[in-house]
């Protein structure tokens, strides 16, 4: 899992998705997103672009019209397991 601060924009700059320490499942995303993840170095900061076919491609989702190309702001705080993650969470939520 990659553990993320990242936000999403469209070709327009409306931000569709923002999050904070996100946990993200690899294989949980789109394409686009994957295979720029997979590239990334922790600590690093990117602006990916993801073009509509390695996006959404021709489906609605939310409030993604179809065949819109998305950019992403990340920023890789580490890749972990799933237990590290949900340990780290839990310790946030009561420490």
């Amino acid at each position: 899992m990659a553990l993320i601060n990242y936000k999403g924009t469209l070709p327009d700059g409306k931000v569709f998705d923002q999050q904070q320490q996100a946990a993200l499942p690899l294989a949980g995303v789109v394409p686009g997103f994957t295979k720029a993840l997979v590239q990334m170095q922790r600590g690093g900061k990117y602006k990916v672009l993801i073009p509509s076919e390695l996006g959404y491609g021709a489906q609605q989702a939310g409030p993604i019209p179809p065949n819109t190309d998305l950019t992403f702001e990340i920023e890789l705080l580490d890749f972990r397991s799933r237990a590290e993650i949900e340990q780290q969470q839990r310790m946030t939520r009561f420490g």
